[in-house]
């Protein structure tokens, strides 16, 4: 009896993220299915990412609360990620069949950039006053401002896409 609740709990978190996973190949340009039919790459990715949700995904996320904390949840985006590629190694390996996922090393570095410069705006803001820090920042506004919003958006988007994918697995 409680395996087949355990069972159909599983199974239906499986094919929740098997629709995510499928959606994200969709929509984002980094994610590519690899498999004929590509809806099998899908499933075996999602697969592999339901397991690693239901063993070793709460125990790491708990060790790195604290981590988690400092870093205003950088480093939960880091494991998630971390997480996705060991399923897209692990669906490849046994089946040949999987997702791969390219550039998010990117935006992750965009995020990172706009966190620093998030973080020393704050602290120059504190140091000069608001109208020095003003007339500092409306000098590099003009381009760079633009073009560093337009990259954070992108990471933001990307980041929200997947911590999408992995939160439609949980914990078991």
């Amino acid at each position: 009896m409680l395996y087949d609740v355990v069972m159909g709990h599983f199974i239906s978190r499986w094919l929740i993220l098997t629709v995510a996973a499928g959606v994200m190949v969709a929509v984002l340009p980094g994610m590519h299915a690899i498999g004929e039919p590509p809806v099998l790459g899908i499933a075996a990715f999602a697969l592999f990412m339901a397991l690693i949700n239901a063993s070793i995904k709460p125990i790491i996320h708990v060790i790195a609360l604290p981590f988690s904390i400092v870093s205003f949840g950088l480093v939960a985006l880091v494991i998630n990620w971390l997480f996705m590629q060991l399923a897209s190694w692990l669906a490849l390996s046994f089946f040949s069949v999987g997702v791969t996922i390219d550039g998010f090393v990117l935006p992750m570095v965009r995020v990172l950039a706009w966190y620093c410069a998030f973080s020393i705006g704050s602290f120059l803001g504190e140091l000069l006053g608001a109208k020095a820090l003003r007339s500092l920042m409306d000098s590099f506004a003009s381009g760079f401002g633009l073009l560093l919003s337009a990259l954070t958006a992108f990471a933001a988007v990307s980041a929200a896409c997947t911590g999408l994918l992995l939160s439609m697995g949980g914990a078991a």
